[in-house]
C-alpha cells in the first residue's frame, strides 16, 4: 500500500516509509513522573507520494529525517478533513527503523501530497426519504399498488 492509495479510515499501513521532515507541534510538561507530552507532524511518503504522520513520545527517536520506517497498526484518519497516519502505541502500534533493510529506497514524490487533499465529512442517512403523507399521495392520483390485470386462460 502507498501513500497515494491510502483510503481513509484504513487500520493498517504495511508499506515502508522515508521520513522527509519531522517537527514538534505542542510540548507540554504533565507530571513529574509521567514527563512531558510531545506531539508531532512527520512527512513521510514512498515514490507514489507523502502523507502526515502524526507522532507522540517515543515515536521521535525513530522518526527522523532521511529514516526508512516501517509502520505496524497505522490507522489513516481525518483531522480536520485532511488524511494523516497514526499510530497508537497503546494499542499495539509500533514505529520501526528499517534503514538497513532498505539501502536503496526511492526518494518520496512531495509534488503527491495526500495530506494536502480536503475530504468532505458527511452522514450517510436512509436510502428512502420519509415517505409521504398517504392522503397527498392519493389526492395526487398516485401511490398505491396497482391491481393486477387478470390474465386470458
Amino acid at each position: 500500500m502507498t501513500p497515494a492509495t491510502l483510503p481513509p479510515p484504513l487500520s493498517s499501513a504495511p508499506s515502508p516509509f522515508q521520513v522527509e521532515s519531522c517537527q514538534v507541534v505542542l510540548q507540554k510538561p504533565r507530571t513529574a513522573t509521567q514527563g512531558a507530552l510531545k506531539v508531532g507532524e512527520a512527512t513521510v511518503g514512498d515514490a507514489s507520494g507523502v502523507v502526515f504522520l502524526s507522532v507522540r513520545g517515543s515515536q521521535f527517536d525513530v522518526v527522523q529525517p532521511g529514516k526508512v520506517i516501517q509502520l505496524t497498526g497505522a490507522k489513516v484518519e481525518l483531522f480536520k478533513g485532511t488524511m494523516r497516519l497514526t499510530v497508537d502505541a497503546r494499542k499495539g502500534g509500533a514505529v520501526a527503523d528499517v534503514t538497513d533493510d532498505h539501502g536503496d529506497f526511492p526518494t518520496p514524490n512531495a509534488d503527491v501530497h495526500m495530506s494536502r487533499i480536503e475530504f468532505d465529512s458527511f452522514v450517510v442517512g436512509p436510502k428512502d426519504p420519509e415517505p409521504a403523507n398517504p392522503a397527498e399521495v392519493e389526492a395526487e392520483g398516485g401511490g398505491g399498488l396497482a391491481e393486477p390485470e387478470p390474465t386470458a386462460a
